[in-house]
């Protein structure tokens, strides 16, 4: 398990997409293979869930959290991945900011 902490300066579109395929790391078209069972959550600092609940990157090679049809507010977030299979799972994590840069942790 992987926990990123982020702070986001302002309110402003942001999200963070994990592909498992990426062309640096596979070959696009390659089929999922059974130990990339990759789930990211992204939380506020109450625990609660923004944007989707969830992202099971495993289904389709790549998933997105946060907010990208509105602002997420000024604050701490927390992002979390998890594969629920064995094994390790390559990852390329991508992070999309409308205005400025989160910190990241």
């Amino acid at each position: 398990m992987v926990k990123i902490h982020v702070s986001n300066p302002v309110a402003q579109q942001l999200y963070f997409t994990g592909d498992l395929y990426p062309a640096r790391i596979f070959p696009r078209g390659k089929k999922c293979a059974p130990d990339n069972r990759l789930v990211i959550e992204m939380a506020d600092s109450s625990g609660k869930a923004v944007g989707p609940d969830y992202a099971w990157v495993g289904e389709k090679g790549y998933g997105t959290v946060g907010e990208y049809a509105a602002d997420l507010p000024a604050g701490d977030y927390t992002i979390t991945m998890y594969n629920e299979a064995p094994g390790k799972a390559p990852l390329s994590f991508h992070v999309y900011a409308e205005k400025q840069y989160p910190g990241l942790r």
